[in-house]
């Protein structure tokens, strides 16, 4: 059981696992079955597991569609949002699609109180649904858009931290929307082409939005015509300070709050992806294929660049939280996971001590840190996979699970909650990496009580539509699932 507190499910429950320094999850009494075919939370045997012990999968065929179960090995409830039927309701064509998380942890896509969230369809539409967590009921949001039900913004939208009804992201190049499902109305935030940015031309590629904590400042990464060709990171402030932007390309800042000129690294880059901290005052850029990590100030002219191959060693996937940055470089080992001032590179501390063995570097990770505080003090959680063959392969603590790692400083610890399933492949014989679709990228609601993600159920859920021959050959389908942190 959870060391810290575990409480009962009939007596009050203190909600919000993560959102509080001092604060962990409640776990539930009583047991029951390993799955449940009635919706509804299953009796849990769920306990917040810490240990370090080996934990091979125990044998669960794809459940039901919107149907409670719990983890065979961990306990935990989870629930399968998405299945070959999903989008049928939208017309026949739609049926058999794949569905998925964004495609970057660092996104968040749930709101403030984890009563909505969004799922991306392999057609490249985004749709949204309703989430009662007191019972992790799924259903989908009938909005009225064009075509109707479909989130009218971009894949890679982003939900307000501060309003549970908003979202933003983007439907046309260089133009920041928000909808308000409240209200159903999509209004404009910015058009960055109208707001001083140097050479930023219209119609360019843009990419995902970041927005801060409090929906004062917003990030576009944009100027190419697609991913990877892009120059311009462009921070909207809406309290009256207008854009600031930082040309990649030429090294040149320019915009509200600061100097103007050359930025202080001679380091010239396009960028991959772009994102903002949560408190806004800092971008993490990164060029295609990650030698360069640049963590720019936005204030001013200064941009610290951070190799992946060598000291200090910044790559990996990575978090923003508000003035720290967790990612897994990976030097020593897989799981080689830090965090580090974004004010000081140089000064990192491990998270996970000591690390594994025997050393590994078979396994990735996605990181997730929307249920941040303001210290930097909560839980970061992601899922894990490997990255080599043989992909099914579970030879240490932590691999293909999803997990929660601590970071406030008191001591190393890690939370297992529920194998992830996910292959990274896309059929069985097909080479590791061979569909990043399939990959288990997650992310973890703002209360910190949810964690969404990725898996193909290990080549369990069908031909993808289009595709035959899953599991041994073509496309296998992924869905999105949800488990419960308690």
């Amino acid at each position: 059981m959870n060391p810290l507190r575990r409480f009962c499910r009939n007596a009050p429950k203190v909600v919000g696992l993560f959102w509080l320094a001092s604060l962990w999850w409640t776990t539930s009494c009583g047991s029951g079955p390993a799955t449940s075919t009635t919706k509804g939370p299953p009796p849990s045997t769920c306990t917040s597991r810490n240990d370090r012990n080996v934990q091979q999968e125990s044998a669960l065929s794809p459940p039901a569609v919107d149907t409670v179960f719990s983890d065979p090995d961990f306990g935990c409830p989870m629930v399968r949002v998405t299945d070959q039927n999903t989008g049928t309701p939208f017309g026949s064509n739609f049926t058999d699609h794949s569905f998925e998380t964004t495609s970057s942890a660092e996104q968040n896509t749930w709101n403030t109180n984890s009563t909505r969230f969004y799922v991306e369809m392999d057609t490249g539409r985004t749709l949204p649904f309703a989430f009662d967590p007191a019972t992790m009921a799924v259903t989908r949001t009938n909005i009225s858009s064009n075509p109707p039900g479909w989130l009218p913004l971009n894949n890679g939208a982003a939900f307000s931290y501060s309003n549970p009804d908003w979202i933003y992201g983007t439907a046309q190049q260089n133009v920041i929307l928000k909808f308000n499902f409240a209200t159903n109305t999509l209004s404009t935030v910015i058009d960055t082409t109208q707001c001083g940015v140097t050479g930023l031309q219209p119609f360019t590629h843009t990419g995902d939005i970041s927005v801060n904590a409090t929906d004062t400042r917003f990030l576009a990464y944009e100027g190419g015509t697609i991913q990877d060709t892009d120059m311009f990171a462009v921070v909207y402030d809406n309290t009256g300070l207008g854009c600031r932007w930082y040309n990649t390309q030429t090294g040149q800042i320019g915009g509200w709050g600061g100097p103007n000129g050359a930025a202080t690294t001679t380091q010239t880059f396009l960028m991959h992806n772009a994102r903002l901290s949560r408190a806004g005052d800092w971008v993490h850029l990164v060029n295609p294929g990650g030698s360069v990590e640049a963590y720019w100030n936005v204030a001013t002219l200064n941009v610290s660049v951070c190799s992946s191959g060598s000291a200090p060693y910044c790559g990996g996937h990575q978090v923003l939280g508000y003035s720290h940055l967790v990612s897994q470089p990976g030097v020593f080992d897989a799981m080689n996971i830090e965090i580090r001032p974004l004010t000081d590179l140089n000064s990192r501390t491990e998270l996970i001590v000591p690390l594994p063995t025997p050393t590994e570097f078979a396994l990735d990770g996605h990181w997730s840190w929307n249920n941040v505080d303001a210290n930097d003090s909560v839980p970061v959680c992601g899922s894990t996979y490997r990255n080599v063959s043989p992909v099914l392969e579970i030879n240490r603590a932590w691999d293909r699970e999803v997990i929660c790692i601590r970071t406030d400083g008191v001591q190393s610890e890690v939370w297992r909650f529920a194998h992830n399933r996910a292959s990274g492949t896309a059929n069985q014989n097909a080479g590791q990496g061979s569909n990043f679709f399939a990959t288990p990228r997650g992310n973890v609601s703002p209360d910190g009580r949810f964690y969404m993600f990725t898996s193909d159920w290990e080549w369990a859920l069908g031909n993808e539509a289009g595709s035959s021959g899953c599991p041994t050959s073509g496309q296998c389908r992924t869905d999105a699932f949800i488990v419960e942190l308690k």
